[in-house]
């Protein structure tokens, strides 16, 4: 659900005779399924939902947080900001931008226990708003659920460990049959 994937943020008095109503940052998708070790990236949109223009000064990640605290394996590891077309632009009312979160994943035990890492990420994003002066602003924050998955064998490589079962299996019946055979 929407609601959950952005923080909607409180009403914030900007002079005595503006309120600002809130600023978006929504992710494309949530949650975002990636299998340890592949790196990852989503798409957010902020949508000035503002009276007035702002100018957005910074993007950044501000936490990766693990939602299951028995979990310690499949992690985020690291993200960081990219196609930022916020930063350095000023957004009209209504109006929106992009940017893009990157991150990677790892698994640090090394081993495929079939289990699922939940990390929540956010990005937070500071402006300038102008209304009869400028004045810096927080301008909201949002999140993305990563689920970091373990890989699953590819068809393939199922297939070689049947065959390789196989051939072990017919090598000990033949071993046990020259056996039999020279017996008598």
């Amino acid at each position: 659900m929407r609601i959950v994937a952005s923080l909607v943020l409180a009403a914030a008095i900007l002079s005595s005779s503006q309120v600002a109503s809130a600023t978006l940052i929504t992710p494309d998708t949530d949650p975002f399924n990636r299998f340890e070790g592949d790196p990852g990236a989503v798409g957010f949109t902020l949508t000035n939902d503002l009276s007035v223009p702002l100018t957005v000064t910074s993007i950044s990640t501000s936490l990766i947080e693990n939602q299951n605290r028995f979990e310690r394996d499949d992690k985020v590891t690291s993200s960081s900001i990219a196609n930022d077309r916020c930063t350095g632009f000023m957004i009209p009312s209504a109006g929106t931008c992009r940017f893009t979160l990157n991150f990677t994943t790892a698994d640090t035990s090394g081993t495929n226990d079939n289990d699922v890492g939940t990390w929540r990420l956010s990005v937070r994003s500071i402006g300038t708003i102008t209304i009869g002066g400028q004045q810096d602003s927080d301008l909201g924050t949002g999140n993305v659920i990563v689920n970091v998955l373990d890989p699953i064998p590819e068809p393939g490589s199922a297939m070689l460990f049947g065959v390789g079962i196989f051939a072990m299996l017919a090598y000990r019946l033949r071993q046990c049959a020259v056996g039999e055979a020279i017996r008598g």
